[in-house]
Parts: structure tokens; C-alpha cells; sequence
């Protein structure tokens, strides 16, 4: 599903806002039920996981007060993005030393007969690679520049969004994982998961744009 730190900046310059919600809807749906069947049967899985509840459950737990429940979310949420910017920064890193070498310029030609096919230029594989290799934030700041200058229009932006706009990207990968032991044992599923849906709203944009 699209995350709100490039979809919403993305619909300044022409996005589709209510599709792009839309395709996230049934994106997610699609990809929450692929998940859930294949969680269902990892049958070892399930075990360890009730026996981890059920030993939670046996530990004496301590009530906490509002305030108190306030601060350690807000401990939890720092101490996740702190872990996110190693991730974030190898990953803008390698975006780069890959521009500067040619190789996404290689891939550019060798994709371009390929997109063009389906109505998207070449100079669409940038914010592509950007987007699984640095990130939302990185596709978005690229695609507006690519907009600005011309090199991409605005149906091109939308053919491409059903594919650039989601979280799985590494950065989202390894918050995904630092969260605990529990969301850890359940990203092969959903890696699978949000690949089907990735491909459902990719093709769902190609056609509707």
C-alpha cells in the first residue's frame, strides 16, 4: 500500500490521489490474504507462536499509566528509526554509486524496449531502482525532479506508481524486522505477499492509465 511520505508530496505534481488509494486498498487486501494462507500453512510456525503467548500470558504482567505507556511508545518508535538509518544510508550510497557508474543507465537500455511497450520511457527505471534500492522518500525527491525537468509526464508518473509507491524497500524490510522476534518470523510471508500485490497494482495502473 502507498505510504503517505511520497504519495501525498507525488499528488502536488499530478498523482492520482483517489486510484492510488484505491489500487492500495485492493493491493493490501490482496496481499493480507496471500499472507495470511501462507502463514496458515506453516503449521510450526503457529506453534512456536502460541507457546510464546501462552508463556507471556503466565508471566505476572504490570498495569501501566497513560503517561507511562505514552513514553515507552514513543522509546519504541525512536529506538526503530534509529536502526532504519544505517539501512537508509548504504542504501542511498549504493543509488549512487550506481548512477555515477553507468550501471542504471545500462539498465535504462536495456528496460527501455520493455516499458515502452506499455506506454513508460526508459528514464522510468531511475526512480524504479531508486525506490528499491533507497526508498520512498529517495523514488519521490528523483520522480519530482524528473517531472520538473520534463523527462517525465504525468501519466507516465501515474503508470509507474503502482509499482514505486509502497513501503517495501529495504529501509522497510529492516524496520519490519528490528520491530522484535515476533514480526521477524513472519517476513518471509510477507515478503511473498507484498511482491504479488506490488505486481496486482503495477498491472492495475498500466491499465487504468
Amino acid at each position: 500500500m502507498s505510504q503517505a511520505n511520497a504519495t501525498f508530496p507525488l499528488a502536488v505534481v499530478g498523482l492520482n490521489l483517489p486510484i492510488t488509494i484505491l489500487t492500495s486498498i485492493l493491493g493490501g487486501l490482496l496481499s493480507g490474504f496471500i499472507a495470511f494462507k501462507l502463514m496458515s500453512n506453516e503449521d510450526t510456525t503457529a506453534a512456536t507462536a502460541e507457546e510464546e503467548e501462552l508463556k507471556e500470558e503466565a508471566q505476572p504482567k504490570t498495569k501501566r499509566s497513560f503517561i507511562q505507556s505514552l513514553f515507552a511508545g514513543g522509546e519504541e518508535g525512536l529506538q526503530i528509526a534509529l536502526k532504519s538509518i544505517p539501512p537508509l544510508i548504504l542504501s542511498i550510497f549504493m543509488v549512487n554509486v550506481l548512477r555515477e557508474t553507468g550501471v542504471i543507465l545500462l539498465v535504462e537500455r536495456l528496460m527501455s524496449p520493455i516499458l515502452v511497450r506499455v506506454g513508460i520511457p526508459g528514464v522510468a527505471v531511475l526512480p524504479i531502482v531508486t525506490k528499491y534500492l533507497a526508498g520512498g522518500t529517495a523514488m519521490m525527491a528523483i520522480t519530482m525532479e524528473l517531472i520538473s525537468e520534463g523527462a517525465l509526464s504525468v501519466v507516465e508518473l501515474n503508470r509507474i506508481a503502482g509499482f514505486a509507491t509502497n513501503p517495501f524497500d529495504p529501509v522497510g524490510i529492516a524496520l519490519l524486522v528490528s520491530v522484535g522476534p515476533r514480526m521477524g518470523k513472519v517476513v518471509r510471508p510477507a515478503i511473498i505477499a507484498a511482491l504479488v500485490g506490488i505486481v496486482f497494482r503495477g498491472i492495475l495502473h498500466i491499465i487504468i492509465f
